[in-house]
Formats: structure tokens, sequence, C-alpha cells
């Protein structure tokens, strides 16, 4: 099982999930975070039944937290057939 901060495969990346760009400030994704659960609390949305909060919190924990935010950059960089990217010098 991946960690909270690792995508699992078809899981939504957390900035599209949060609608907000890769470089975006702490107070920038607060923001799109605190609106998005505003309009998705399983208080007022109950179709979802909380599905979306829940996903919005994960993306949440993980992009308010500068440790986190940057492992999951280091996650996010990696090609998703695990191949290793890169130049390769032999002597």
């Amino acid at each position: 099982m991946p960690h909270r901060h690792q995508r699992a495969a078809g899981e939504d990346d957390y900035y599209h999930l949060l609608g907000v760009d890769p470089t975006a400030p702490p107070e920038v994704v607060r923001a799109a975070y605190r609106a998005l659960m505003g309009k998705h609390h399983p208080d007022a949305d109950h179709r979802t039944k909380g599905a979306i909060a829940r996903a919005l919190n994960a993306a949440y924990e993980v992009l308010s937290e500068p440790m986190k935010r940057a492992a999951y950059e280091r996650e996010r960089a990696k090609p998703a057939d695990g191949t290793i990217t890169g130049e390769v010098r032999y002597r």
C-alpha cells in the first residue's frame, strides 16, 4: 500500500485536485482547499458521502506541509513505469 504522500495508480494529482499550479504558494493552496471544502463538505454535499472531502483532505495534508510536499514532488517527478531517467556516463 502506498504511503499517504504517494499516489496510487489512477489517483488524481493533488495539484489538479485542488485546482492549483505546482508552483502555488501555501496561501493559494490553503485558499483553494477551503473553497473546495466549503462546497464539498460532507454536511453540504450528501451525494458523495464524504469521498471528495477525504480526497481534498489528503491533498491538503501533503501540500500544506513543506517536507511532505517536497517528498510528493520527488515521487511525482518519477516516471510512472518505474524506470530511471537521466544521463548515464561511462568512463
